[in-house]
């Protein structure tokens, strides 16, 4: 699944979202924040990953696929609460607690500071479907 997703990024389109098994609606959220659900058809298109939001330091608008478009990354793969960088680990959104939580993140040896650091959080249901992805940064 994370490897799908992760081509996905690299090359979003309709093909790459029926690859990896998106329930009807799913939700897009930053850390442990739920802020919009779009359909699979939105994300076959990278305006459908995008948030009109300034977080994390940054100014808007945010892709949640954007830290994992570029295929030269490797990635490290997690199931459950993960650090945040240098921090604990940040909870899930309350309405993702109850799903299974995949991280995809950089290899640790890709990353020279926290600033580097991202993971892009797939909260998949007891059916297998990816429910909600998350996109976690640090902040500068």
């Amino acid at each position: 699944m994370a490897a799908r997703f992760l081509e996905l990024a690299a090359s979003p389109d309709r093909d790459g979202v029926e690859a990896v098994p998106f329930a009807s609606r799913v939700a897009l959220g930053l850390g442990n924040q739920h802020l919009v659900d779009r359909s699979a058809e939105d994300l076959a298109e990278l305006a459908g990953w995008t948030l009109d939001v300034d977080a994390f330091g940054r100014e808007g608008p945010l892709s949640v696929l954007e830290p994992a478009a570029a295929p030269s990354i490797a990635t490290v793969t997690l199931v459950g609460d993960h650090p945040h960088c240098a921090s604990p680990p940040l909870p899930p959104a309350a309405e993702f607690a109850d799903l299974r939580r995949v991280a995809i993140q950089p290899d640790p040896g890709t990353i020279t500071s926290c600033i580097d650091w991202w993971s892009i959080d797939l909260y998949v249901t007891g059916t297998g479907e990816v429910a909600a992805v998350t996109l976690e940064l640090w902040e500068p």
